[in-house]
């Protein structure tokens, strides 16, 4: 797409489908989106090239469906739609059976002729050209090489008119309906020479001015569709109603419950686009229909485990059997949160016999015994007394207790 200078106020931005439909099999009443058939289709709803914007700031233009493309008609405002030498629109008589142009459009000044679009070299020459004339009519040519056909409809000049323009090879026939209504024509012509025939067709679509980039209108156009057949009046009147919506999101879903019963988890709750549902090629929602947040109920139960034990202590006794001990502690971890504590992972503390060897005795004397008689009756004897080791016994560790002294 090529624009004129800046004067072009609006957004611009068009979609092309290459249906490649015959006119026979064009059914569009009940088809959603309804362009979904039609050879091209410009939606004029968003810039394509963002350098295009308007001198005085503005950027967007509310028009009859959505957005539209707004033409100031000062001088050089117009858009170029490209190359149309692949539809008949630019040469009526490569058509099968004829072709459909529907838009709307709001013109709400009176003007001098002006164009609204022109697939022409002129608009006596070879092609297709609508435009305002300066007495109030909507005009439309449609010229082969040998026939030169013109209509003209009172032009009403309110805010909005949804504008369907037919030409019917096998009838010969332009038909005008403005609002789904057939009006009828002021004028109507077909002449059979003209002295521009030789001229080959120009293929270019303009909307907003002549071929010449002159004659600019100011004008707002919405929903340009061109169709490669003929549409029924069913057909029109279902693309006149059929206004874009854009699909809104419904209230928010309660949340789902937490993903999980304790600790950090999700939950998730829905929208969706139904409210209303995006209908006749509107947008969708924006955004994303579902929504997800973390959830903490409360602490997960920390259950307690042993750390490792530790070394066993020293022997409480040298021999005849001690003991040893060994201890660990519900720290790893120790129980959180109504947690259970280690009691059912074993003792907390350990012992173990050591230096069971038996301890030494040492014998000890009993008393002494009484002396004996003297040995001699006379002169020097002797008189004797024992002891026994018997107090105690010494063990098989210590046999005697000879630091005691003789028995």
């Amino acid at each position: 797409m090529v624009f004129g200078n800046v004067h072009s106020l609006a957004i611009l931005y068009f979609v092309v489908h290459q249906c490649h439909c015959v006119a026979n099999g064009l059914a569009i009443a009940g088809d959603d989106p309804w362009y979904q058939k039609a050879s091209y289709y410009w939606l004029f709803n968003t810039l394509k090239d963002p350098g295009i914007v308007d001198q005085r700031g503005t950027t967007s233009v509310q028009a009859y469906s959505k957005n539209g493309l707004q033409l100031d008609g000062l001088l050089g405002s117009w858009a170029d739609l490209g190359n149309f030498s692949y539809h008949c629109i630019s040469d009526p008589d490569a058509c099968k059976t004829g072709f459909t142009v529907t838009f709307w459009l709001r013109v709400n000044d009176r003007q001098n002729k002006r164009f609204v679009m022109q697939i022409a070299s002129a608009e006596k020459a070879v092609g297709t050209t609508v435009q305002i004339t300066e007495d109030d009519m909507l005009g439309v040519y449609v010229n082969s090489r040998a026939t030169q056909r013109h209509v003209e409809v009172s032009w009403p000049y309110s805010s909005w008119i949804f504008v369907a323009l037919t030409w019917n090879k096998t009838e010969g026939k332009i038909s005008i309906s403005l609002n789904c209504s057939s009006v009828p024509h002021k004028k109507d012509t077909v002449g059979h020479s003209f002295k521009l025939a030789p001229v080959p067709p120009s293929h270019t679509f303009i909307l907003g001015a002549n071929n010449a980039r002159l004659r600019s209108i100011k004008m707002t156009i919405d929903e340009l569709a061109v169709w490669n057949g003929l549409l029924s009046k069913e057909d029109l009147c279902y693309i006149m109603e059929s206004k874009a919506v854009d699909g809104k999101y419904t209230n928010w879903s309660d949340f789902t419950p937490c993903t999980v019963s304790c600790g950090l988890g999700s939950k998730t709750r829905n929208r969706s686009c139904t409210n209303p549902q995006p209908q006749h090629g509107g947008d969708y929602c924006q955004g994303s229909p579902t929504n997800t947040e973390l959830c903490f109920l409360r602490h997960c139960p920390i259950h307690g485990n042993y750390s490792e034990w530790s070394d066993f202590s020293s022997c409480t006794l040298t021999c005849g059997g001690g003991k040893q001990y060994r201890t660990r502690t519900c720290n790893n971890p120790s129980p959180q949160y109504g947690g259970i504590n280690c009691s059912g992972l074993g003792p907390k503390r350990e012992e173990v016999d050591c230096n069971t060897n038996p301890c030494p005795i040492h014998g000890g004397y009993s008393k002494w015994s009484d002396f004996s008689a003297c040995s001699v009756s006379c002169n020097s004897g002797s008189e004797t007394r024992t002891r026994m080791c018997t107090r105690p016994l010494p063990n098989t560790v210590v046999e005697t207790a000879p630091y005691l002294g003789r028995p």
